[in-house]
């Protein structure tokens, strides 16, 4: 599918898009979660700037108008609360006063725009660029497929407990299985899931990292991509080895989370980011 741009987003919003490039859209909008959780924080964000305009205008007329009111009872002819606001609005200004007529609304106008797009970015990026927020994103929920039938170890208890999403169940039963057991890389895997899924990052971590020493193991590569991400949840990104980790998986294209890697990258170094967090 195509991965539409902030850009394109707004552009679809503002009614700006040729019809066939709406019905493209619309297309993927309908088949996409990703794409509709994207279109939502941009209505989100249009509806907090709006919210945050009225507020901000609403509070200029009262306070203009409270002080018409108290300039009112001091002078024998009493101003209107348009004039007191003229008055604030030139005071505003950096201009000269011969010049303050022609650039004094606009500047204010301006200013409370920027003011407004600053909150409006900053809680763009609280919703969508945050570490937690990139590993909401980023991360994939497991099934487990495998099992740990035959010896009668009772392991497959773990499995049907992770597959029911009760991790706290799962993770004594396949810690209990030795690091030399033979199913011992299928349940470490899982394990370290049901670390990752309940926020025991440090362990998730710990435990990724053994799956990933186990040679010609089917699960590295997962465990590699979903080790990072444990890191990213832990708030390691400054770390010089989550970038190196990552950095292997997105310049390896026959890893099969490069993608997720490069676009993992792209997040961590959005200009947002730079500035909010």
């Amino acid at each position: 599918m195509e991965n539409w741009t902030a850009e394109q987003i707004e552009r679809y919003l503002d009614g700006e898009m040729s019809p066939p490039e709406q019905a493209t859209f619309e297309v993927q909008l309908n088949q996409d979660p990703d794409l509709q959780h994207a279109l939502d924080n941009h209505l989100e964000v249009r509806a907090a700037m709006d919210v945050l305009l009225r507020e901000k205008m609403a509070e200029i007329y009262w306070d203009t108008r409270e002080s018409s009111i108290n300039v009112s009872q001091q002078r024998t002819a009493p101003e209107t609360w348009l004039q007191v606001l003229w008055k604030k609005l030139r005071t505003f200004s950096i201009f000269p006063e011969s010049k303050q007529p022609r650039f004094v609304l606009s500047g204010l106008a301006m200013a409370t725009f920027c003011l407004i797009a600053w909150f409006g970015l900053a809680r763009y990026t609280q919703a969508n660029l945050t570490d937690s927020a990139l590993l909401q994103a980023a991360y994939v929920p497991q099934n487990a497929v495998g099992t740990l039938g035959g010896e009668s170890t009772g392991f497959e208890a773990g499995f049907k407990a992770f597959n029911k999403k009760d991790y706290a169940a799962a993770i004594p039963i396949f810690e209990a299985i030795p690091v030399g057991h033979p199913k011992y890389p299928e349940a470490g895997f899982y394990l370290g899931h049901a670390y990752l899924a309940t926020g025991k990052y440090e362990a998730a971590i710990a435990t990724f990292e053994r799956i990933v020493a186990v040679p010609d193991s089917p699960f590295a590569q997962n465990a590699a991509w979903n080790q990072v991400l444990a890191m990213l949840g832990a708030g390691k990104t400054k770390d010089a080895d989550f970038n190196k980790r990552l950095q292997q998986i997105a310049e390896n294209p026959k890893n099969g989370y490069a993608k997720d890697a490069q676009a993992l990258q792209h997040q961590l170094h959005h200009w947002l980011r730079r500035i909010f967090l």
